[in-house]
């Protein structure tokens, strides 16, 4: 049976089941709920639309993670927030997180290409892609949109858009603080401040620290310790009502982060450049080459909203600063053969204008501009070592690329009849890309002189919408049906001087899906089918440690996803997530892939090797996660104990479908206590309780071999807590 008279089916089943006259009798309005002796779940209300709505009422698919969901399933990252959400696979390289979602993700490190899934902090664009990789202690709660969004925000996004809200600023006075300590000699301290400063004007402060003293593994050649870390943040809001129907919200923030979690090691059975297996274990390298990330970034914005009437001017500026350096051994052996050094500059301003109608009434409409002006660049990138000739050989290459894109959007949703609502969204896009090179050779130990070699120019103009219809069969039973078209911009592969661009990638999305709040809202079931056709995909490949992109290949994506939350008793609730995705490429005859040795690898009349059929990268076929949090009031305090379960089928890195990530499963668990004043508590918890290996990073062939990089191993540790 196909998949579209599957999805059909289930969708028909579970409607069926809830519009019977039991149940019609027993489902209660959303306000009439907290009248009920039984425990309920909560309303979740977010901004997917960028209005506020309940979750259970927009039509999209969308995953919710709360602040007290982000605690007990213990993610306290970007990288880990993909063990919650159906679909996500989040991958990462140093300080920089690769967001997947539903197989459409980017596999390029450029700091000019943007993620496919776009991040977005309190509706602002998140430009750099080694700016993400955010850790968490001010979240109000985090939105994972799927499928492409081509109309509402700022940047078209192929693949979705996270949506991190943080807490808005509270005139009572507030305070919450954290400190921790785990093995591996780490050290964490998080606190959230909030007040009133006059009546008009309250302010927060959010800061956290997180340092790792001792490493998983060592490097045996160097003798020191490898995979350790510390990052730092602080974040600020000033929110201002000088009048009713005026706020004005003022937010800077500040963030470093430093690791040497880029420590690539042979893939077991894999021969290095030097003729041997050098494999030395998880986290144990033999290199010539200190491997490090720094990441640091600033910035701040201004949010005006303001009433008007029959309609909200809003209004979001914002002036984002990112600096950021990969360095690593890239041969992965004690030999000088190849070891890359490369500082990025990132600077970014928006200006978004929306005008968005009151709610009430059949018609909800809104309407905006955006403007963006990016510069991204290596500021030179370095290549060092015997591949260039000698063992201090050195060519450094710096590519900056400017792009401005404006864009003009509108979306609005009509009821039809009673409880039959259609959305139709345009939106229209003109973008001009600007790159210069410029390259330099030489040795180590003497000045290089970078001088221009090239310049060249892009530019393009899209059109992208959205088109979808919901109806609800009865109060909390939500269907809808959709079709959304979502680009990518293109750009220049910044370490290929004199290369030609590459275009914009371009993602339709058909989806149907059914929200669900059964047995008088104990229980939320979402499920959602989607088919995606996918064209002009950005692939790149890294041939000597330089990434080169293209366009061409076609690919169709589908699948399914589902997640639930329960509240079996008033002190147990469940939740979890399944998604099975199937992705292949349905056109790609000449796919630039290298095999083990390091050599390009041909299709046996010569040509370019011919992929098409094999399954699209990083897209692992079954994704589940389950959660469970148990709470019980004593006399002695609240105990709460929580677990966690995550499982990925695994998945190839690279088109070539040659080297393969092994499915695995993460298991976390916690055990809390807080007084009865609600004031104090304490926390253990652990992580891959199991010690399971998995990637985070792979690399095959290229002018190496297979490399890869593994994830965190067990961890465990205590927190202790205070609310003010």
């Amino acid at each position: 049976m196909s998949l579209k008279k599957h999805l059909m089916l289930s969708i028909s089943a579970i409607a069926a089941a809830s519009v019977s006259p039991a149940f019609a009798q027993q489902a209660p309005e959303a306000e009439q709920a907290p009248q009920s002796s039984q425990p309920q779940l909560e309303d979740i209300i977010v901004t997917a639309q960028r209005t506020s709505q309940r979750l259970q009422e927009v039509p999209i698919a969308v995953s919710a993670v709360t602040a007290a969901g982000l605690e007990s399933r213990g993610i306290t990252s970007a990288f880990s927030l993909g063990n919650a959400v159906p679909g996500l696979q989040v991958t990462q390289t140093g300080t920089t997180t690769t967001p997947y979602l539903r197989g459409v993700g980017s596999n390029a490190a450029n700091p000019n290409n943007e993620a496919s899934v776009a991040t977005y902090i309190d509706g602002f664009y998140i430009a750099a892609p080694y700016a993400n990789a955010l850790s968490f202690n001010n979240i109000d709660r985090i939105e994972v949109l799927k499928g492409p969004q081509g109309t509402l925000f700022g940047r078209n996004a192929t693949g979705g858009v996270i949506q991190i809200v943080t807490r808005t600023p509270q005139h009572d006075p507030a305070m919450n603080f954290s400190l921790g300590y785990a093995n591996y000699d780490t050290v964490s301290a998080a606190a959230y401040v909030t007040g009133g400063l006059t009546n008009t004007i309250a302010a927060d402060v959010a800061v956290q620290y997180k340092n790792q003293g001792n490493g998983f593994g060592r490097d045996l050649t160097r003798g020191v310790d490898t995979y350790l870390g510390w990052e730092g943040s602080v974040r600020s809001k000033i929110l201002w009502e000088p009048a009713e129907g005026t706020k004005v919200t003022i937010a800077g923030n500040y963030a470093e982060m430093k690791n040497d979690f880029l420590n690539y090691v042979f893939a077991p059975g894999s021969v290095g450049p030097d003729g041997v297996t050098t494999y030395e274990g998880r986290y144990n390298t033999s290199t010539d080459f200190q491997a490090e990330s720094r990441t640091k970034t600033y910035g701040g914005s201004l949010t005006i909203n303001q009433d008007v009437g029959f309609a909200t001017l809003v209004s979001l500026t914002s002036r984002q600063i990112a600096k950021g350096l990969n360095q690593f051994d890239r041969d992965t052996t004690p030999l000088p053969l190849l070891s890359f050094f490369s500082p990025q500059r990132v600077k970014t301003f928006t200006q978004e204008l929306q005008l968005n109608s009151n709610p009430g009434g059949p018609l909800q409409w809104t309407l905006g501009g955006f403007y963006f002006n990016n510069n991204a660049g290596y500021v030179p990138a370095r290549l060092i070592g015997l591949a260039f000739g000698a063992p201090d050989a050195e060519n450094d290459i710096q590519g900056v690329q400017k792009t401005k894109s404006v864009s003009v959007y509108g979306q609005a949703t009509y009821e039809i009849v009673p409880r039959v609502n259609l959305t139709g969204g345009l939106r229209y896009t003109h973008e001009k890309i600007d790159v210069d090179w410029a390259a330099g050779a030489g040795t180590t130990s003497a000045p290089i002189i970078v001088a221009p070699v090239a310049s060249a120019d892009t530019k393009f103009n899209k059109m992208t919408w959205r088109a979808a219809l919901d109806y609800e069969f009865v109060d909390n039973i939500h269907s809808y049906i959709s079709y959304n078209r979502g680009i990518k911009s293109g750009g220049f592969d910044l370490l290929n001087p004199g290369g030609a661009p590459y275009r914009p990638e371009i993602l339709d999305a058909f989806e149907a899906g059914l929200k669900s709040e059964l047995f008088d809202r104990r229980l939320r079931l979402n499920i959602s089918g989607f088919v995606y056709k996918y064209k002009d995909i950005q692939v790149a490949a890294n041939p000597n440690g330089v990434i080169v992109t293209a366009n061409g290949p076609r690919a169709t994506i589908k699948g399914v996803d589902a997640d639930f939350e329960l509240a079996v008793t008033s002190g147990l609730r469940l939740s979890g997530g399944l998604g099975y995705t199937h992705g292949k490429f349905d056109r790609f005859p000449d796919a630039v892939v290298y095999g083990p040795d390091g050599s390009q690898v041909f299709d046996p009349d010569g040509s370019a090797l011919d992929v098409t059929g094999n399954q699209t990268s990083r897209t692992p076929k079954f994704t589940a996660n389950l959660g469970a949090i148990y709470t019980i009031e004593t006399s002695a305090g609240k105990f709460g104990l929580s677990g966690s379960y995550y499982h990925n089928s695994g998945f190839y890195w690279d088109v070539d479908n040659r080297l393969r990530a092994p499915k695995y499963d993460l298991f976390g668990a916690s055990i809390s206590w807080t007084d009865t004043s609600g004031v104090f508590g304490v926390r253990l918890w652990g992580e891959n309780l199991t010690d399971e290996a998995y990637h985070t990073q792979g690399v095959s062939g290229g002018s190496i071999g297979d490399t890869v990089v593994y994830g965190a191993p067990r961890t465990y540790g205590v927190t202790l807590t205070g609310r003010f």
